[in-house]
């Protein structure tokens, strides 16, 4: 069998419902971003194996579907600012998550449970950078 023959690339597994938790991929992908920063051609390929890695937890799962794509798959920033380096407060980023500011749209239906553990996220990833 030739190279390439008989497998599925990662794009097409996603669409197919496979799963493929590539590690290697992943952090291939995403030193891609980061090469690249005007390419987002690798984003949405990013979300998703960063949704699919990140099923057991709601908060990464909500944060890789609706945040990711602006503020980076890890939190590190891209078209918005990095999460990790922010000094907001709890209160100040629920307002904004909840409200909106400049380009950042404002997601005034999450449930309390989703926003807490956004919440959570955020303020862990500060307090690890």
């Amino acid at each position: 069998m030739g190279p390439g023959r008989g497998r599925i690339a990662p794009a097409a597994r996603l669409r197919t419902g496979q799963v493929w938790s590539g590690g290697t991929g992943l952090t291939a992908l995403e030193r891609y971003r980061e090469l690249n920063p005007q390419g987002r051609d690798a984003d949405e390929l990013i979300s998703s194996i960063r949704t699919a890695q990140n099923s057991a937890s709601p908060a990464l799962a909500l944060y890789a579907a609706s945040c990711a794509s602006c503020h980076g798959p890890a939190g590190g920033g891209g078209l918005g600012p990095s999460l990790r380096k922010s000094n907001l407060s709890r209160e100040a980023a629920a307002e904004i998550i909840q409200h909106g500011q400049g380009s950042m749209p404002a997601y005034p239906d999450l449930q309390d449970e989703d926003l807490e553990g956004l919440l959570n996220l955020l303020m862990e990833w500060q307090a690890d950078d």
